[in-house]
């Protein structure tokens, strides 16, 4: 278990995470230019809608609160 299973986003949903150590690169988060979001781990909200996209410019992603930049960033998916 670790410490993000509990925690909600604003609208009821649990936050997802994936561990860069047992999950393959092409599973992870990109931005719009296909570069990787993070280099350690990925945290984020899958939004209002409760759908997400692998890539941020897919419109599923843009209510995602995403943590970015390892963690330099963290907001609205539209935003970065």
């Amino acid at each position: 278990m670790n410490n993000y299973e509990n925690l909600k986003d604003p609208w009821g949903h649990q936050y997802q995470y994936l561990n860069f150590d047992i999950v393959p690169s092409s599973q992870w988060r990109k931005d719009i230019t296909l570069n990787p979001l993070n280099t350690d781990y990925d945290l984020w909200s899958n939004g209002k809608d409760g759908q997400y996209n692998e890539n941020l410019s897919n419109s599923k992603s843009h209510d995602d609160i995403i943590r970015a930049h390892d963690g330099s960033y963290v907001g609205l998916a539209k935003n970065y």
